[in-house]
């Protein structure tokens, strides 16, 4: 399934005993034509008008995606509901978002609250945020996804412009531990305290 990135407006009023989920997909195309634009609307039955929550998402050429699995599908479940979504990242193997995520939102008061979020392959996840941020020189924002700051500088250091995955490889080394091999270079990654971080950065 193509990805779907929602945005749940935070001033939706529901008191809803019914609740419609409507979204549509668009093709256009970017300079490697692989985009698509996907809007999602939430209409509660009772209201007078619909609310639409609605943010650009990405979808490829295809839902299968060796080695990342697809997650979740939109869904009602009483109160919640559930919103899969995919998007392109540097680790992407090829004209397709391999990284995806479900997140679930409480639609039971007058503003939605954010429950969860679970992802396809979370221990590939800080590897791609640090170098999405590293990209941008946000050093924060990438310490965020490292072990250290001494890692999290040599990604802001280090890394290039422009990063490629290739094919990618993951051997586990360990419990909670893998290491990741890219054509732009190998990372060790770890799960610490129920999340995962990326250890160590060996560029080519």
């Amino acid at each position: 399934m193509w990805g779907l990135i929602a945005h749940v407006v935070m001033s939706l009023p529901l008191a809803l005993p019914a609740l419609q989920c409507i979204y549509d997909a668009s093709p256009c195309s970017d300079t490697r034509a692989r985009l698509g634009v996907i809007s999602l609307s939430i209409r509660g039955r009772t209201l007078p008008r619909s609310t639409t929550a609605a943010e650009f998402g990405s979808f490829g050429l295809d839902d299968k995606v060796p080695g990342f699995p697809q997650i979740g599908k939109l869904q009602t479940d009483g109160p919640l509901i559930t919103l899969p979504y995919c998007w392109f990242s540097s680790i992407d193997t090829w004209d397709n978002p391999s990284l995806c995520a479900v997140d679930t939102y409480d639609l039971s008061r007058d503003s939605v609250r954010f429950r969860s979020r679970t992802y396809n392959r979370p221990d590939l996840v800080p590897i791609a945020k640090a170098i999405e941020y590293a990209q941008q020189r946000d050093y924060r924002a990438v310490l965020s996804y490292c072990a250290s700051s001494e890692l999290a500088r040599q990604f802001v250091r280090d890394l290039p412009p422009l990063v490629f995955a290739g094919d990618i490889h993951v051997t586990r080394t360990g419990t909670g531990k893998e290491h990741v091999k890219m054509e732009w270079g190998s990372f060790e990654v770890e799960k610490r305290a129920g999340r995962w971080v990326v250890v160590s950065l060996h560029p080519d």
